[in-house]
């Protein structure tokens, strides 16, 4: 994730835990990435948080499907789409995340 998400993050969430999640590479498919999450976020997340489009290696996250997971687990979800305007088309209403 991009640092300043992160320090933002740290600073706002006062005394709890921010978990990061590491994605190692080669990824052979988006389903990787939302099994990597499925995994690993703890039962107790309140909130999760993606870039759509990472900035160091530009890479296109699986957002449906990881809005879609974090729903189903009842995690809010912000998305950081800093580096997607203009790269993809999204319809926000049809996405379902809390926060874009």
């Amino acid at each position: 994730g991009y640092g300043s998400v992160k320090k933002m993050a740290a600073a706002a969430c006062g005394g709890a835990e921010v978990v990061v999640g590491h994605v190692t590479f080669p990824i052979r498919r988006a389903q990787d990435i939302v099994d990597l999450v499925a995994r690993t976020m703890p039962a107790h997340t309140k909130l999760a948080v993606f870039d759509s489009i990472t900035s160091n290696t530009a890479i296109v996250l699986p957002i449906q499907q990881l809005v879609q997971l974090c729903k189903e687990r009842g995690v809010a979800v912000l998305i950081d789409a800093a580096h997607s305007l203009g790269q993809q088309h999204v319809d926000l209403r049809e996405l379902g995340a809390d926060f874009w």
